[in-house]
């Protein structure tokens, strides 16, 4: 009897700890928070992402001299809270790299449209809500303050329920926008 209940034992260790080492050899592939740029964004991250609540913010960073940085991150949650991510996990970018290039292509644009005073341009808030971006933060050095600025109709998942005349593409996302937006149903 002890002899049996001490191969038991001896078979469940050796499981635990085939399965904390299988934990451990994944651990690479957790994606990792973003790194902010500066010490307001790092202040700004949290918030932006709980107001985002698992949906997408569009970061713009304007240093002196430098041209407008733009990037689109992921909130979700982390251990210490809410958190921005990068975009695209390595994994989805190897899957589907087009959608990547999509999500630089509408960083891109919303950073050309963007106004100091104004902030993003109105015709780029459909492709934005689409593409499920929900809060802009702006880190303008020039300013020293990081405003955050909820978007209304953010979708919760890019949906397209029916797909006008022609082939739809994901390389230039404002026009993907306006062509679903044109589309009955």
């Amino acid at each position: 009897m002890k002899r049996g209940l001490a191969i038991v034992s001896a078979v469940v260790a050796l499981a635990s700890a085939v399965a904390l080492w299988r934990a451990a050899a994944s651990a690479g592939d957790v994606v990792k928070p973003a790194v902010p740029a500066s010490d307001l964004l790092r202040r700004a991250y949290p918030a932006a992402a709980r107001e985002a609540i698992g949906r997408r913010v569009l970061v713009l960073r304007a240093d002196p001299g430098k041209p407008l940085v733009a990037e689109i991150l992921e909130s979700g949650r982390a251990p210490e809270g809410w958190s921005l991510f990068p975009g695209v996990s390595p994994a989805a970018a190897a899957d589907a790299p087009e959608f990547g290039a999509a999500l630089s292509a509408l960083a891109s644009a919303a950073g050309a449209s963007h106004d100091r005073d104004r902030g993003v341009s109105a015709s780029m808030v459909p492709a934005l809500s689409l593409f499920c971006v929900k809060t802009v933060i702006v880190d303008d050095a020039g300013k020293g303050a990081v405003p955050v600025t909820v978007l209304k109709d953010a979708e919760p998942v890019l949906r397209v329920n029916a797909r006008p005349a022609g082939r739809l593409t994901t390389s230039d996302p404002v026009s993907l926008a306006a062509a679903l937006a044109a589309t009955p149903g």
